[in-house]
């Protein structure tokens, strides 16, 4: 008896305990504008749950912090026409948020929720009014969201966790930035308009949707750092264009069965622009829309290709357009009867061939990844960049 009446007890005393500490709060109109750390303070010291919006008001100054604070339930945003001079955003033990938006921050260098597993309706940070500063993206636990923006000069990602999502859009200026997808098994759209040093996605097994395309499904990744390899080992199908540019030297997708296949090649395919002498083995694509390699190609093999609707290659390295006789002969009856077209450019080749005379009317190039391709590049337009 005396047992049970220590059990209740220390039933009673823990849920007491629970109580003080997970206290849901709430305030008039569903907004919580805060004018400073300060005032920040007086709520978090008394709530781990806000119900509701949370955003500062422009006269903001300094980092933000929203200490005990596990749930909101709306989002945590600022995106109002004035900038604020908000110079971090710290959520050490947020679980969750319905979404979070950052917007014209100039001085932001921070943006962490270490904890945080699930922001169901996105992640955005936009900063590109007359910001120098680097910032750093720390979600390391999110595995949940419906997708990730960053326009930002950005110096570090850490998306350790996220496995599946419909969009990573990443557009700005760095230093070599590390891109690693650890978890990463399925996204809708991958576009990285960025200068990094390394990228991995070890796991990513589909890209884009299995139906076919979708607006804004893909690949974009243009990079303006150092010479980088592209590797994704496990990927096997990509619905919608993939594009790469700049300083790529290499893709390597073993893998890869199916890319942009679409009954509307306008709107679908492969083209990719390098500016350093670039080598991809596509060891196992069978079925593509269109493909269209430009630039500083040394090698391009396709070795079991059967269904293609357009194929070009023009190259500004020494390129035997002749080695790929054997791959018109096997698909000719299928894919490519007068649309396949190759040459170099190189002044002193002798490899230069021409399959068929070349028709810019029906050629069909790839237009950007969908919708988030013209954000993208508007982006990269008022970052001073340049796509290609």
């Amino acid at each position: 008896m005396k047992s049970n009446r220590q059990a209740l007890a220390w039933g009673m005393i823990a849920s007491s305990v629970w109580g003080a500490f997970a206290q849901e709060c709430t305030t008039s109109g569903g907004l919580w504008n805060f004018t400073s750390q300060a005032s920040v303070d007086l709520v978090t010291h008394n709530c781990t749950i806000l119900n509701g919006d949370v955003t500062v008001s422009p006269s903001y100054s300094g980092s933000l912090t929203l200490n005990n604070i596990t749930n909101i339930t709306g989002e945590i945003y600022y995106y109002q026409n004035q900038t604020v001079d908000l110079t971090s955003v710290d959520l050490p033990d947020l679980l969750y948020a319905g979404a979070v938006d950052i917007e014209n921050t100039p001085s932001l260098t921070r943006l962490s929720a270490p904890k945080v597993t699930e922001v169901p309706d996105g992640v955005m940070v936009v900063i590109i009014a007359n910001s120098s500063a680097l910032v750093e993206f720390e979600f390391p636990e999110l595995v949940d969201t419906n997708g990730v923006i960053l326009f930002a000069n950005i110096s570090s990602v850490d998306l350790t966790s996220l496995e599946s999502t419909q969009f990573v859009s990443m557009a700005g200026t760095g230093d070599g930035i590390a891109l690693d997808f650890p978890s990463l098994r399925e996204v809708g759209m991958l576009d990285l308009v960025l200068s990094f040093s390394s990228f991995s996605a070890p796991l990513l097994e589909t890209i884009g949707t299995s139906e076919g395309l979708a607006t804004g499904d893909g690949i974009l990744l243009w990079s303006s750092g150092d010479p980088v390899d592209i590797s994704f080992p496990k990927l096997t199908y990509v619905a919608g264009n993939i594009q790469l540019s700049e300083n790529i030297n290499s893709l390597s997708v073993p893998l890869l069965t199916t890319a942009a296949t679409t009954t509307n090649t306008s709107e679908g395919g492969m083209a990719i622009y390098p500016a350093i002498p670039f080598t991809v083995d596509f060891t196992s694509l069978a079925n593509a829309s269109s493909i269209l390699l430009d630039g500083n190609i040394s090698s391009a093999l396709f070795p079991v290709l059967e269904t293609v609707d357009y194929i070009e290659i023009t190259s500004t390295l020494p390129f035997n357009c002749s080695s790929y006789d054997a791959v018109q002969a096997r698909a000719e009856t299928t894919a490519f009867a007068d649309k396949w077209f190759c040459n170099s450019t190189y002044t002193n080749t002798t490899s230069t061939t021409t399959k068929a005379t070349k028709s810019d009317a029906g050629r069909p190039v790839p237009v950007g990844v969908g919708l988030s391709g013209c954000v993208v590049a508007a982006m990269v337009g008022l970052l001073g960049l340049s796509l290609w």
